[in-house]
């Protein structure tokens, strides 16, 4: 549909001679153009503005602009757009010119200008998926970069707006990293200014930290910025001047960087930042209630500290009481999935007013089968919630979870530790069948799996989080499994091969070889019927029965005394009837 055509009267601007002669020039239209929309404060798009944009657009010449002009034209867009989406007002062609003209000319912005297009750009409703459809991203992240290099009065207005700018154009640790020098300029900047920070910029700056992935190891390079940023947090929570969105984005944040409740509790975090919690805890958007929840249980909280601060414990039930009605599938799994972490029963959730449970496993089966895009950790944890709270889903659902599940179990890795304990175990067991990061109850991957035994063997190493093992195993022990831990954890360096067999011969053998009350091991008969099940030759099947049947009968008692044990079983594995 063409746009109105509006007549606006504008006073006669008169130009000298040098305007004159530059009038033509596509760059002074612009200029003339901008002054026109300010002067008359023009809020409306007329078919003569579009007619004029596309034309701009269209000059062959990309880079024929200066930043200043580029900062214009894209004011121009703002004023004339009226809040409205330039994608709604331009079709795809057009806007991919205009985003390809502010990337050309990206390398002419400085600091202030950078800016400018920076903000132009969210006002016009552009996200950062646009710029890096259009391979816009990273001509403004090296003007970025640029301009932090040359910038010689970096102050705190500086710092906060230039981590905004690297989160909107697709900067990242990873990114960050290829430039050291930049990389220390940006947190040298963090430690000078924020004790001056206001709640505001507190908040932008630790949110662009924690979405670029940083995680708390950059605090070893930089352990100034940790103190500082610390104690900002701390200062800014215990006058209590943090927003509800503010509290709720630092608690996430803290978790999503690795930080423990230990850790909190050396910084003297915890307490003021849980009583910002419980302050804000009616105030919390919806979004915000899933993140607190998931930060406490990645934190380390459970069921137990709550139990000491019955207040806290009965807001946040009660705040996820509220929000359910607006939680979606993925706010719903995770909530749920949170409390199955820090250790609640369905008891504590049913008891709680208008019965919280139900309304939780009721808005799950409903938003989940109208759930088109499936993610593969949503289903894995709400799987996890399911077996741990004995809720019941819809036939058709989990079976399409199972489905899934299973079909990504091949993407897992193993580590070094682990292939090695897998090698030993297979050379010390070898009548046994051992499954490697196999996922037998559709719950989470194991290290080690023995169908026969439905014996499941995780290996330990230092990078274990034990916390987490420990809910996984109370899921698979629910699910009828039987799990055994080899913990490598007190090894410091390389772990050799004799302390894998002492740990394997200590756990692992007396479970596959049991042994009687007297000490010696059991007698081979109740095992042949769990080892010949792999086997498919009969006559070795017969042979084993024939020799058990000779060894183990009141007529050869005598030969009990001294059994011979089977040419396809290991001597090794039975000290105990070896021969004198």
């Amino acid at each position: 549909m063409p746009l109105p055509l509006f007549h606006h009267p504008a006073k006669k601007i008169h130009y000298s001679t040098s305007d004159h002669k530059k009038f033509n020039s596509i760059s002074h239209e612009l200029v003339c153009w901008f002054k026109e929309i300010k002067q008359h404060n023009r809020t409306a798009l007329t078919a003569m503005d579009l007619k004029k944009i596309r034309y701009f657009l269209s000059d062959t010449s990309p880079d024929a602009f200066t930043g200043k002009e580029i900062c214009m034209l894209l004011s121009a867009l703002v004023w004339l757009s009226n809040k409205q989406k330039i994608k709604e007002i331009l079709n795809a062609e057009w806007f991919s010119r205009l985003l390809n003209k502010v990337g050309s000319n990206a390398k002419k912005l400085q600091m202030q200008e950078i800016d400018s297009v920076w903000r132009s750009l969210k006002k016009l409703s552009i996200t950062k998926y646009d710029l890096e459809e259009h391979e816009v991203d990273m001509p403004l992240l090296d003007a970025l970069f640029n301009c932090i290099k040359e910038e010689a009065d970096f102050n705190m207005r500086h710092t906060v707006n230039t981590w905004i700018m690297l989160l909107y154009f697709n900067g990242s640790e990873k990114k960050l990293a290829k430039r050291p020098e930049l990389q220390d300029r940006l947190f040298d900047a963090i430690n000078d200014h924020a004790k001056n920070f206001t709640s505001g910029g507190l908040y932008h700056v630790w949110h662009g930290l924690v979405l670029m992935n940083y995680t708390k190891d950059i605090f070893i390079v930089y352990p100034g910025v940790k103190n500082c940023l610390l104690q900002s947090i701390f200062d800014h929570a215990d006058h209590e001047i943090l927003t509800s969105h503010e509290t709720s984005t630092i608690w996430y944040g803290l978790a999503r960087m690795g930080f423990t409740k230990k850790e909190l509790e050396n910084e003297r975090l915890k307490n003021c930042l849980l009583n910002m919690i419980f302050n804000h805890m009616n105030s919390f958007h919806t979004i915000n209630i899933p993140n607190i929840c998931w930060a406490f249980s990645a934190m380390g909280f459970k069921k137990t500290d709550f139990d000491k601060d019955p207040l806290l414990k009965n807001g946040l039930l009660d705040a996820i009481d509220i929000h359910i009605p607006e939680f979606n599938f993925n706010f719903t799994v995770n909530t749920l999935w949170s409390l199955a972490i820090m250790g609640f029963t369905k008891r504590d959730l049913v008891n709680l007013p208008d019965k919280l449970l139900r309304k939780i496993l009721c808005l799950l089966n409903k938003t989940s089968m109208n759930h088109g895009g499936l993610i593969f950790n949503e289903l894995r944890q709400l799987l996890q919630a399911v077996i741990w709270f004995d809720l019941k889903l819809d036939t058709a659902l989990q079976e399409k979870i199972q489905t899934v599940l299973r079909s990504d179990q091949q993407s897992v890795s193993s580590s070094q530790l682990h292939n090695v304990v897998l090698k030993r175990l297979r050379k010390l067991a070898p009548e046994f069948y051992f499954e490697s990061e196999k996922d037998p109850a559709c719950i989470g991957s194991v290290d080690i799996y023995l169908p026969v035994f439905k014996l499941i063997i995780e290996v330990d190493g230092p990078e274990h989080r034990f916390s987490r093992n420990a809910f996984k195993d109370a899921l698979l022990r629910k699910q009828g499994f039987e799990v055994v831990h080899l913990d490598f954890s007190s090894i410091v360096g390389f772990v050799s091969k004799p302390d894998i067999d002492k740990r394997l011969r200590e756990k692992i053998l007396p479970i596959l070889y049991p042994k009687q009350t007297h000490g010696s091991y059991q007698n081979i008969a109740s095992a042949l019927p769990r080892l010949t099940k792999k086997i498919s030759n009969k006559k070795e099947m017969e042979h084993k029965e024939k020799w058990v049947s000779s060894n183990y009968t009141p007529h050869t008692a005598q030969r009990q005394e001294q059994p011979q044990p089977s040419p396809r079983l290991r001597m090794t594995h039975f000290p105990s009837l070896r021969t004198k």
